[in-house]
């Protein structure tokens, strides 16, 4: 602490606290949902061997006896001051930490009897910083007293490596097990998706006749499934015994595979399906490929059928690129007004 080293620092108008820290830690942890995974487990089996006589069914996931426990080294620092006697009081921190052996449900061929393998695999380095910033405009002043608090961190996660031989593997979030990826120098976890053929500004490439793009046999990395920045405001004010207390949060920076979306097309209910009135149109941000191997802007050339052949059949319904948007969001967490009796 050294306000307190400083007397000068600690008897100042302006600030009247200050503390640097700085850790070092190794920690371990067993992340297993299923606490069989380790030795084979049986279920029972409907309908197994005869009728209702009881059976019992070997589990679809291998089981794995040498699994580690996840080992995370993590280093941080950062320091508290406080100014104008701690009216304004900022707290930072500044970290980055490396995991090593997670333990990955990952999905492997069905013919060797199972569908997916625990497997201690990958190492994970995440670093970034938090901000919280308390202030007090008002304390007591006429019965008023108003706090403001502002919570604020950034961070990122980067996948150093994963298994010998092994740039990605496909991981399973128990819902969606066909975006989400962990790949070699890429965030975790990458969202990769179908997508159509595009040039190298991301315009969409489409037939010079039909107007329509046609399907990239490749998968794309569309962005990543973690918020990189997360807000959080808390305001309270009060007057003798009237408090109003409001709560907001925002996250941003991933995205999300929006699914209902892609269904909304086909069933023709979405603001999207109808923005052309089903009539001929241009697909927007489209080029037409030059037969020197340059691209050109598509002015005219228009996609003819553009009711349930596009929104049902195409290569631009089908894949999954145009449905990939923003997951950032702002939530009103908490509104509450409220009077303490006297």
């Amino acid at each position: 602490v050294l306000s307190e080293m400083i007397p000068a620092v600690k008897d100042g108008d302006i600030i009247n606290f200050l503390k640097v820290r700085s850790s070092w830690s190794k920690t371990g942890q067993i992340a297993l949902g299923n606490w069989y995974a380790t030795q084979p487990s049986y279920s029972n089996g409907s309908g197994f061997p005869y009728g209702s006589t009881a059976g019992f069914k070997v589990s679809t996931t291998l089981s794995n006896p040498n699994l580690k426990p996840e080992i995370t080294n993590e280093v941080e620092g950062g320091f508290e001051v406080s100014f104008l006697k701690s009216k304004i009081n900022l707290t930072t921190n500044f970290y980055k930490s490396i995991t090593k052996d997670q333990t990955i449900p990952a999905q492997i061929s069905s013919t060797t009897g199972y569908y997916s393998a625990y497997m201690n695999a990958g190492e994970l380095m995440t670093k970034g910083f938090e901000l919280d910033l308390k202030l007090i405009p008002f304390n007591n002043i006429d019965g008023i007293n108003w706090n403001l608090t502002f919570n604020y961190s950034y961070s990122t996660s980067e996948v150093l490596s994963i298994f010998p031989g092994l740039n990605e593997l496909t991981v399973s979030d128990g819902v969606n097990t066909t975006a989400s990826y962990a790949v070699v120098g890429q965030q975790f976890p990458a969202i990769r998706v179908t997508d159509v053929m595009r040039d190298p500004q991301g315009r969409i490439i489409v037939d010079p006749v039909t107007g329509l793009p046609k399907k990239n046999p490749e998968l794309v990395i569309a962005g990543h499934g973690t918020p990189n920045h997360i807000l959080g405001i808390v305001n309270n004010v009060s007057y003798k015994g009237l408090s109003l207390n409001v709560v907001a949060e925002y996250r941003g920076g991933n995205v999300i595979l929006n699914r209902v979306g892609n269904a909304l097309d086909f069933t023709g209910v979405s603001e999207h399906s109808t923005l052309n009135g089903r009539q001929p149109f241009v697909i927007p941000n489209s080029v037409l490929k030059n037969p020197d191997g340059t691209y050109s802007p598509n002015t005219n050339v228009l996609v003819t059928d553009a009711g349930r052949a596009f929104w049902v059949n195409s290569d631009y319904h089908n894949t999954d690129r145009a449905y990939v948007t923003s997951a950032a969001f702002w939530k009103l967490r908490e509104v509450s007004l409220s009077y303490a009796i006297p």
